[in-house]
């Protein structure tokens, strides 16, 4: 199983470890990848483990889904003053979610600001319409 696996050049290029990189490959590259891992297998071990790490998920998926940083997610963080934007719960309420959530319009890919995990998915689940947002609250007003 260790042989489907090509060594990446780099961490720092998004799907590093794609099926699709797996399938490409001949079965001379594999070979390569699979000399290369025994060889070298505690570095490959240990730079796997550390793009498992929840601190390296984070900053990816800030900086490649966002294209914002640690700095500039606190620094939204403390413009709202550390709770969601719409209901005011801070980021250690009472769900799972450790942070708070980056809104960002879809279309545009503008970050809105940052919301609770259930607002966020709440407003995803609405399309991000504020049309079918009016037709929900004159719902629920009955």
């Amino acid at each position: 199983m260790g042989a489907e696996y090509s060594h990446p050049e780099s961490l720092s290029s998004p799907n590093l470890y794609s099926m699709e990189r797996v399938y490409k490959s001949t079965p001379e590259q594999r070979a390569r990848s699979l000399a290369y891992y025994y060889a070298n297998k505690e570095k490959v071990q240990a730079r796997m483990k550390a793009t498992r790490s929840p601190d390296y998920n984070r900053h990816y998926n800030l900086k490649f889904k966002f294209g914002i940083d640690q700095t500039e997610y606190e620094k939204l963080l403390a413009e709202q003053g550390g709770v969601c934007g719409i209901c005011g719960q801070s980021q250690s309420g009472s769900t799972r979610a450790k942070f708070l959530a980056v809104d960002h319009d879809h279309t545009t890919g503008k970050i809105r600001g940052l919301l609770c995990a259930q607002l966020n998915k709440g407003i995803g689940c609405l399309k991000d319409s504020p049309e079918v947002l009016r037709q929900a609250l004159k719902y629920l007003e009955g």
